[in-house]
């Protein structure tokens, strides 16, 4: 047989690439300069001849599959398994961070926003929903930690208060149900010139000021030095007394009362001396009324305490404590 010009160098045949070879036809006119010319041999050995680039995209196509399914798996576990961790993971790490970098709102709304348009492809949503539900959660709770904790509203009834204190007369609806916290009892009791006083958290609705009343908004906590038996809660009074800002951690390692305080939607303290400083404007009509889970969780709260004389003192103390 006659082979031409021969394969093109650098290529060696494997046998089976020389097998058409046979069925040629040999007339030495053909289309490309004869039949065996380098683009003829280029036609043959391009099926039967292995591509190092090809090769080495195929391995990694399969790398690239295996790790989609590996990705689909876990999320599918985690989702199956404790779907509610990264919801809270994600707002623990973004009140974490809010607290320590302070990032801004601008950058915890556009994580939202970011993970939420990732989160519309759903082969992306298959493989790393877990993720970007915990980005999610974590812009929600540092821009909730952010608007809560560290920004103060125009009204907010925290910026007329100081940590010196300055006399105030406060209009509000008393948000909570009014309790009468006795004196002290002990070894230094007969030291002591407490007495018991009246506790109660106010919603305020204004403050006077050198023209008459400002709107403000907030809760605020309320001691009065006398017992109240006669007020309930929901109903719209008038306050004369001194009005306080949350006093910051005095020693290191200490209870930080402000931050707990914060936490319980309470902006500022309010005092006064005397029951007389209380003045009850009206009751709130029915639609302001406690709703439904306030009511329940303070029947709850009788069922479980209402047996507490018969108790020891120790006892009581705890059982009061906890609930």
């Amino acid at each position: 047989m006659i082979f031409g010009e021969g394969p093109p160098s650098g290529i060696i045949p494997r046998w089976s690439a020389w097998r058409p070879l046979h069925n040629l036809n040999t007339h030495k006119d053909g289309p490309h300069g004869g039949p065996y010319s380098k683009s003829a041999w280029r036609t043959i050995f391009k099926v039967r001849t292995a591509d190092p680039i090809q090769s080495r995209g195929t391995g990694r196509t399969k790398w690239r599959a295996r790790m989609d399914e590996a990705l689909r798996g876990h999320s599918r576990t985690v989702m199956g398994t404790a779907p509610l961790f990264p919801l809270v993971a994600g707002l623990i790490a973004g009140i974490v961070l809010d607290h320590f970098a302070t990032p801004g709102a601008p950058a915890y709304l556009g994580g939202i926003v970011a993970a939420g348009l990732i989160g519309l492809h759903r082969p992306t949503r298959a493989r790393i929903g877990p993720i970007i539900l915990f980005c999610a959660s974590a812009g929600a709770g540092g821009y909730l930690h952010l608007s809560t904790a560290r920004t103060m509203p125009a009204s907010s009834i925290e910026r007329y208060a100081n940590p010196t204190g300055h006399i105030s007369r406060i209009r509000g609806v008393v948000a909570s149900k009014p309790r009468v916290i006795p004196k002290p009892e002990g070894a230094f009791a007969r030291w002591s010139f407490r007495t018991d006083r009246t506790v109660f958290l106010l919603a305020c609705e204004s403050i006077d000021g050198a023209e008459g009343g400002i709107p403000v908004t907030g809760q605020i906590r309320v001691t009065v030095g006398e017992p109240i038996l006669d007020l309930r809660e929901g109903e719209r009074v008038e306050m004369f007394g001194w009005l306080y800002a949350l006093r910051p951690v005095g020693n290191p390692g200490a209870f930080d009362w402000a931050a707990y305080s914060r936490r319980q939607d309470i902006v500022a303290v309010f005092a006064c001396n005397y029951r007389e400083m209380v003045r009850r404007l009206e009751s709130q009509p029915a639609s302001h009324r406690p709703s439904l889970i306030p009511r329940l969780r303070e029947t709850v709260r009788g069922m479980l305490t209402e047996d507490l004389a018969a108790g020891a003192d120790e006892e009581a103390s705890l059982l009061e404590a906890m609930v």
